[in-house]
């Protein structure tokens, strides 16, 4: 039980205020313990006497001035009559919130020398948020209760020193009162400044004032003052401070300079934009789809990024993932995007199911972030901890099966040769083979027993589990008996957007010499041209712009087309810069029915709504115009042993094929196929999803042949090619030969089937013109569910199931969410930590760049004469990152301080990077 406070309230004016600040109070605060004290200080306003007298009662006690005794006099009056207790002086126009006295209480005496507190608050100054020393409105949509229960739902109760305590509402401990004395009311009569002296003069003493970042209490914002009254008196109070306190006001202003408390309004950032009434959907995959993130191309990845895409107007979307060394958590809030990365270190050779960090930071991401759903994708190199961390929860847990992880390590059913597993005995040996050449598993032992009994104990804590063919349900349950009740096929859906090249008039562009750019390679493939290089507007961040190149239609006209844009760290690095570090581009340009042999094609960039090139930003393509003598097959996608590269090998090494031209679409990652070279055989190589219908038609392919070995799930691809019109030649196994069939955009060879069977199939096909017509028509009409579509059912299983389920949310540590918190990326190399780096020695001095050293009092900056420098620590894969750059949330950290309690700063305070010189005394 804490002892209670005296609140005290100097009153003039503001009637509404005034409504407003008592109504809440009533509403918040326990008067049956706490007092407060309201004094009116002559208020010309009639209403506030009677006001205050109807509100008078046991510990609430009015005073009514006979004379204004202004802000200071009434304060001292207020904590005279206190006498014995703590106190909080609170302006008349704040709106207080639930608990807001109990948090600061326990925020005071969390340490003895804590002389003040100060809540955050809208406009707070030095407690600012979500900006600091600004008068910020609330949030749209956001209540003053709204945005303290966002305070409380994240704050990590830092509690960090500040340089003086905000009068608005400030806490006051009564030994400091005793000890410090009262406000110099004579001095500061009408306000600004008595509390930054009274609060220097507690320093000199031995106190300090501290933020509490558990409490939010709303201020309207100071409006008693004329403005050039109030400007008079804080240009007069801040001289007459400065000449009182050279060294306290110094400091002063460099913290509001440096805003060292800056990660807590960062932490603070998305709950507030989470705060919208919508339900928080978390999806568990082992890659993320990003562009920036390791491993992002592949069949989950595109279904994760299409459902977030759709639904993140609707649901707040997470998206948690392994990104090498880290757990990656995503936040998709209509546009916006929060991003935290989490160090768990490197991914186990083997899986782990049950893994304590993991489970750990799962939990906190559930707990914290209030999450309403989770649906698991793959938890390849993670665990199964997520299943588990959610059914103690409450939450309703779905699962979409992408490929046959469950069942074995290896998880495309596969044995060692490459034939299909699913029809052997559960206890066949060629099971642990399998797992050997997918996964490294040594092929003994009960492997595959404990590995499915793991999955199904998991799996079967779901409410639903999701496969996107029949076929992908039939072998999962064949397996899984006791899932069949709960699963569910939904199929994929797939939107492939169009790329459509605009209009540039040359009068429309602007050329100037601060396009600083270079064609790096230029590759002719048949009727494609493949351009890479790189291009930036001088003082643009690349990220903000748009790459185009000249292309040419089929009619003749100009016109531009948008290229993706690459990442090109090396440019950055060499024009020291990394807002160039997107401005790489790998361009396809396609031949045009109307093209000369010999055709030029500007590169230009769009910024800020503007088109800007470069005389000679150019690229001169010089072709090779093959007459189509022959049927064109294609085969898209990544290219591996898997998805048939041997065969397609086989078809084009043995001859067999040599009546056709067979074009390879995307990347190959089987290095026998990718060594390959015959005259019929065009590697076009990788592709964007909204390229694919340009490439085919300026291919002119016929059929698109998928040849996969194992029994895929669904396969996007397949998908990609009915889309672009196209149809398709497949192997009768898994989705494949279900969607094939099922849907007559295409023909089927019996699986296992051998080159010559691909081949004899297409001669076949050709043999019969109206057959192949009719087929080419049925897919060149197709219309395959799109990825808004598919989305849509989700979001109604979504909404079904979150109405059926009551959470059950448990206690978290804020600073495990807060120590991923990633804000802008920073330009940062890394290297190993040395060998004769110790953790536990201290770090005598920080080195300063100069323009820091010149903001800093000299004595805190040591000689640096008397130290040997030693290399810099820097690096990601020893916990430490590292920055070329002084981050301002280090500014009193000069002298002794253990670097790993540097390093921890610079994370809390969001920057993700950090360059520390360490010097040993000689």
């Amino acid at each position: 039980m804490r002892n209670g406070i005296d609140i005290i309230i100097p009153i003039y004016n503001a009637y509404e205020d005034l409504c407003k600040c008592l109504e809440s109070i009533e509403l918040h605060t326990d008067l049956t313990l706490d007092r407060l004290i309201l004094i009116n200080d002559k208020s010309p306003d009639e209403r506030i006497l009677p006001l205050l007298k109807e509100k008078e009662r046991e510990n609430v006690i009015v005073i009514d001035n006979e004379n204004n005794l202004g802000f200071s006099g009434n304060v001292n009056k207020g904590m005279c009559f206190s006498d014995d207790r703590d106190v909080i002086l609170l302006n008349s126009d704040t709106i207080v919130t639930k608990n807001w006295v109990d948090r600061i209480y326990e925020c005071a005496y969390s340490k003895k020398e804590i002389g003040t507190v100060t809540p955050l608050s809208n406009a707070a100054t030095l407690c600012s948020i979500p900006v600091m020393c600004k008068d910020n409105k609330l949030p749209e949509g956001l209540t003053a209760d709204d945005m303290a229960e966002i305070v409380e739902q994240c704050s990590i109760k830092a509690y960090p020193r500040i340089s003086v305590a905000v009068g608005f509402c400030m806490f006051i401990k009564r030994e400091v009162i005793k000890v410090t004395g009262l406000f110099d009311a004579k001095t500061f009569e009408k306000g600004y400044g008595e509390e930054n002296d009274f609060c220097n003069r507690a320093e000199q003493l031995g106190y300090i004032h501290v933020m509490c970042d558990s409490a939010f209490v709303y201020h309207k914002g100071t409006a008693s003052f004329k403005n050039e009254e109030k400007a008079k008196l804080c240009a007069d109070h801040e001289k007459l401070l400065n000449s009182w306190y050279p060294m306290q006001m110094r400091f002063n202003h460099l913290y509001c300079v440096n805003n060292p408390e800056q990660y807590i309004r960062d932490n603070i950032e998305p709950f507030i934009d989470l705060h919208n009434g919508k339900k928080n959907v978390l999806y568990l995959v082992h890659l993320d789809f990003r562009s920036d993130s390791y491993g992002n191309v592949g069949g989950t990845q595109f279904h994760v990024r299409d459902l977030t895409e759709n639904l993140k107007t609707d649901f707040n979307v997470f998206v948690v993932s392994r990104d090498r060394e880290y757990i990656r958590l995503s936040i998709y809030i209509g546009e916006k995007i929060h991003s935290y990365k989490f160090y768990v270190g490197s991914p186990s050779l083997f899986f782990i199911p049950r893994n304590e960090q993991l489970y750990k930071l799962f939990s906190s991401i559930l707990d914290e972030f209030k999450i309403s759903l989770v649906h698991v994708h793959h938890v390849d190199t993670l665990s199964l901890d997520i299943y588990y961390a959610a059914h103690e929860r409450n939450l309703p847990l779905v699962h979409t099966v992408h490929d046959f992880y469950p069942i074995s390590p290896g998880y495309k059913l596969l044995d060692d040769e490459g034939n299909w597993l699913a029809d052997e005995k559960p206890d066949s040996e060629k099971w642990l083979l399998g797992a050997k050449k997918q996964s490294g598993y040594r092929p003994i032992g009960n492997i595959i027993k404990v590995w499915r009994n793991n999955f199904e104990e998991a799996l079967s804590l779901c409410d639903k589990i999701f496969l996107p063919s029949e076929f992908a349900k039939e072998t999962l349950c064949a397996y899984f008996p006791t899932l069949a009740q709960k699963s569910e096929v939904i199929y994929h859906g797939k939107t492939i957007s169009k790329n459509e090249p605009i209009r540039i008039h040359e009068n429309e562009i602007s050329f100037t010499d601060k396009i600083h750019f270079s064609i790096d390679s230029v590759e002719m493939k048949s009727s494609i041209a493949v351009v890479n290089g790189w291009i930036f507007l001088e003082g643009a961040d690349s990220r903000e712009t748009e790459i185009f190149i000249e292309t040419v239609s089929d009619s003749g006209a100009k016109l531009f087309t948008s290229v993706p844009a690459v990442s090109r760290v090396d440019v950055a690095q060499a024009f020291q810069n990394e807002a160039y570090a997107s401005c790489g581009f790998c361009a396809k340009v396609f031949l045009p029915k109307t093209a000369c042999l010999n055709s030029t094609h500007r590169i230009a960039i769009r910024y800020n709504g503007k088109v800007y090139s470069e005389t000679s930003c150019c690229v001169n393509l010089t072709w090779n115009r093959l007459k189509k003598t022959r049927k064109r097959i294609s085969f898209i996608g990544g290219m591996v042993p898997e998805k048939g590269s041997q065969l397609i090998y086989d078809i084009i090494k043995s001859g067999k094929g040599d009546n056709y031209d067979w074009y390879l679409i995307g990347a190959c990652g089987d290095e026998t196929l990718s060594r390959l070279v015959a005259p019929n055989f065009h590697k076009v190589g990788y592709y964007t999803e909204s390229e694919l219908p340009s490439i085919f038609k300026s291919a002119q392919i016929d059929i698109v042949c998928i040849l996969s070995i194992w029994g895929e799930t669904f396969c996007y691809t397949l998908s990609e090619a009915v889309m672009c019109g196209l149809p398709v030649l497949g192997i009768d196994i898994g989705a494949v030969g279900e969607r094939i069939k099922q849907n007559g955009y295409g023909w089927v060879v019996p699986y296992p089937a051998s080159s010559k069977d691909i081949v004899e199939k297409l001669d076949e096909i050709f043999s019969d013109n109206s057959s192949y017509n009719f087929v080419a028509e049925k897919a060149n009409k197709w219309h395959e569910k799109s990825s808004f579509e598919m989305s849509q059912e989700y979001a109604f299983l979504y909404n079904s199931l979150t109405k059926a389920f009551a959470p059950k949310y448990q206690a978290y540590d804020s600073r495990l969410i807060l120590s991923g918190l990633v804000k802008n990326s920073i330009f940062a190399y890394s290297e190993n930590v040395p060998s004769w780096f110790d953790f536990d020695k201290y770090v005598d001095v920080i080195r300063l760049k100069d323009e820091h050293k010149k903001m800093l009092p000299e004595t805190e900056v040591q000689s640096e004469n008397s130290f040997e420098e030693q290399k810099s620590i820097c690096t990601e894969t020893n916990q430490i990152s590292v920055i070329d750059s002084y981050p301002k949330h280090l500014s009193r950290c000069v002298g002794l301080q253990k670097l790993k309690n540097a390093v921890s700063l610079y994370r809390a305070g969001g920057i993700k990077a950090v360059i520390v010189k360490i010097l040993h005394k000689k």
